[in-house]
Formats: C-alpha cells, sequence, structure tokens
C-alpha cells in the first residue's frame, strides 16, 4: 500500500482491488525477477511459454526460493512457514486472466503526479521574476524556454518526441487525445 500510495503512485491498483472486492490495506506486493538465465535453465523461450508455466514459476518462487517461516525450530529447514506466505503460495491456484491495465492510463497518472512538482518551479519563478498573473507567467517561462532550447539548438517538440520515444521505446504519433478539453475535467477528476 505504501509503495503503491507514496512510492510509486501507481493509484490505478485500487481499481483492480475494488472490482475484486479487495481490502486495499491488507493487500501485499509479492514481485520476483526473473532473470534470462532461469528461463534458459527451464527451457522456457516465448512469452506464450512464459505464461503457460506461471504457475510453476510461482511456486518456485514462494515455495522454494523464498519462504517466510516462523522460528519454531532450530534446524531452519523444519520451521513453520508463516500462516500469511502460505496463503500466498496458494494464490495463484485462484489466479485468472484478466484485462491489462493500459499504459496510456498509467502515463496519464504518471503526468498527472508531475503537476505538483512543475507548479512549484512555475510558482518560485513567477515569484522571483515579480510576477502573479499565471498567464504571464506562462508566457515567459514559454519564451525563456524556447530561448534556451535554442541555443542549445533543439526544439520543445523535438525533445518531446524524443522523450515520448523513451517512454514508448518505439516513435508514436503525439497522444493528447486525454487532452481533448471534453475528457480534460473527467481525467483530472478522477
Amino acid at each position: 500500500m505504501l509503495e503503491i500510495t507514496q512510492k510509486n503512485q501507481k493509484k490505478w491498483f485500487f481499481d483492480i482491488w475494488k472490482k475484486k472486492g479487495l481490502n486495499g490495506k491488507k493487500v501485499w506486493n509479492v514481485e520476483f525477477q526473473i532473470c534470462r538465465e532461469y528461463l534458459k535453465e527451464h527451457y522456457i523461450d516465448t512469452v506464450e511459454q512464459t505464461f503457460d508455466r506461471l504457475g510453476s514459476i510461482w511456486d518456485y518462487c514462494t515455495g522454494t526460493w523464498l519462504v517466510k517461516i516462523i522460528r519454531d525450530n532450530d534446524n531452519v529447514s523444519r520451521c513453520s512457514t508463516n500462516f500469511v506466505w502460505e496463503r500466498i503460495q496458494k494464490a495463484f491456484k485462484n489466479f485468472k486472466s484478466e484485462e491489462l491495465v493500459k499504459r496510456e492510463k498509467q502515463l496519464v497518472e504518471d503526468a498527472q503526479l508531475l503537476i505538483p512538482g512543475a507548479y512549484g518551479c512555475l510558482t518560485t519563478f513567477a515569484a522571483k521574476i515579480g510576477v502573479s498573473d499565471v498567464n504571464m507567467a506562462l508566457k515567459i517561462f514559454q519564451l525563456n524556454g524556447e530561448k534556451y532550447l535554442s541555443s542549445k539548438k533543439k526544439d520543445f517538440k523535438s525533445v518531446v518526441k524524443k522523450k515520448r520515444e523513451l517512454i514508448d521505446n518505439s516513435p508514436k504519433k503525439e497522444k493528447v487525445q486525454w487532452l481533448n478539453p471534453d475528457n480534460v475535467k473527467q481525467v483530472f477528476s478522477n
């Protein structure tokens, strides 16, 4: 919960939990990173094979590689498994493939997280130049930003395009449909 609300701000998880009737305060986030070496060792070469073997991978990760125990025996191999961990080990038995969270939704929420910092910078900028009108501050900021980029032999559009390619790992058309005036209130009120 703390990772989602404070560290990563992946608040779209709340929608998933709500649909499942889960209490977000009692959800455990268990993550494992499987390296290529493990996949090769187990003859998993494709994404399809990975999905076909998710249950086995989960069993290995939660039953062999990592087990939360109760220190009720001097011999660690004889210690009881923590009750909550036993439920986590069995969690994959109830696994059903669900619709994935669209990348666009994640990007929109990530973009919204930049607003407080960006607005803080803008208000500080305005205070330092002695302007209290937001439109005037934005215009001066824009002109100075363009001058800065020009000195670097760059322009706003090309810098955004390059950053977009880094985000998407592929060049895409400009995505501004979520900023359509009809959608703005809906997007930012959620």
